[in-house]
């Protein structure tokens, strides 16, 4: 019986897949992002029972990791990791397969922002800032040079 479990989990291992959805938009330091992984086997994820799935985030500029263990949903292939961003900077992320071995989907980076912070670019608003500014003055100076009103002429 050993030896069938010893043979079964690399061939088994070709044809598991893992997904994760990406963070939302906007992720500051200290939020939790409740990362969905689906695993597969082939096309089915009925035969994925027993797995066991983990998020590892990695910052770009540090290189410093953490690894999130997901648990199971109840819904076949279906786990859920709570992940959470120690610090503001670029982040990848993937997901480890431990009873195979394997590591999948390693993503591009996702931009952590301070706490309460934001992702937007502070020189948009700073443009729009200048531009309203602008804006503003050309109406002051247009409305001062207003042609003063033509007077009526008695008998006309």
């Amino acid at each position: 019986m050993v030896l069938v479990a010893l043979w079964a989990t690399p061939a088994l291992a070709g044809g598991v897949s893992a997904q994760v959805e990406p963070p939302d938009d906007g992720v500051s330091t200290g939020d939790q992002w409740q990362a969905d992984v689906r695993v597969t086997f082939g096309a089915r994820r009925d035969t994925t029972e027993g797995m066991q799935p983990f998020v590892t985030i990695r910052n770009g500029e540090s290189g410093r990791t953490e690894t999130f263990k997901a648990v199971a949903t109840g819904e076949p292939g279906s786990y859920r990791a709570a992940v959470t961003f120690p610090s503001e900077g670029a982040w990848s992320y993937s997901v480890e397969e431990r009873v195979i071995g394997r590591t999948f989907d390693h993503h591009p980076d996702v931009t952590v922002a301070a706490p309460g912070g934001s992702r937007a670019n502070p020189v948009v608003p700073a443009a729009l800032l200048a531009l309203a500014a602008a804006a503003a003055m050309v109406l002051v100076r247009s409305i001062g040079r207003r042609p003063a009103p033509a007077l009526a002429v008695p008998g006309e």
